[in-house]
């Protein structure tokens, strides 16, 4: 009894060394996660790909520190605050206009999957664009009593953007070379793997 004791506490010693094992042997973001090798791991990037990547990933910078407004808008709000409201509200739209003409420059990219990648990244932000769009023309043109919904509604639509870190994933998981660059540069975060 005693050696068959033995045995299996062996097998079992032996099977967790190998499941450790296996575990370091899948990079640091598990099977199939974005530091298991998808192409060539011996070969560094083109630094001009490094540095494409590296723009695309800093793009929605403009985003950061969105512009903030001292005005408070009511029922209470008066025609002269209107001029601000507009200011404050073409600020905002103006930051994603930034972060989307800085996408679109990107293009032709110089690296297969580049412009998948920023045809992912221009979606939602041309969502938020028109939304911003109509509310700027709103804020111009609605009375008075219709200022405070059109604020609001603005701010919801800038302060909850999400790019599509689910599509941003899906073009990487068949990009190898794309993949690659984007784990290497510091300014990218490589998003989850999609649960699909």
């Amino acid at each position: 009894m005693l050696g068959r004791l033995g045995v299996v506490s062996l097998a079992v010693s032996v099977l967790a060394g190998l499941v450790a094992l296996a575990g370091c042997s899948e990079g640091p973001s598990g099977p199939g996660g974005a530091g298991s090798p998808t192409g060539s791991p011996s070969s560094a990037p083109d630094p001009a790909v490094l540095d494409w990547v590296g723009k695309a990933c800093t793009a929605h910078d403009s985003l950061l520190n969105l512009p903030r407004t001292s005005l408070t808008i009511d029922s209470a709000f008066s025609e002269r605050e209107r001029p601000e409201l507009v200011r404050h509200l073409a600020a905002l739209r103006d930051r994603f206009q930034a972060a989307r003409t800085t996408l679109d420059g990107l293009r032709p990219a110089p690296v297969p999957g580049g412009d998948d990648l920023i045809a992912v990244e221009l979606a939602p932000l041309d969502k938020s664009l028109a939304e911003l769009n109509e509310f700027v023309e709103n804020a111009r043109v609605f009375p008075s009593d219709g200022m405070e919904a059109v604020f609001a509604l603005a701010q919801v639509e800038a302060v909850t953007f999400e790019r599509d870190t689910a599509g941003v994933r899906r073009v990487l998981d068949t990009n190898p070379v794309l993949a690659a660059a984007y784990r290497q540069n510091d300014e990218c975060l490589v998003p989850e793997p999609t649960s699909s």
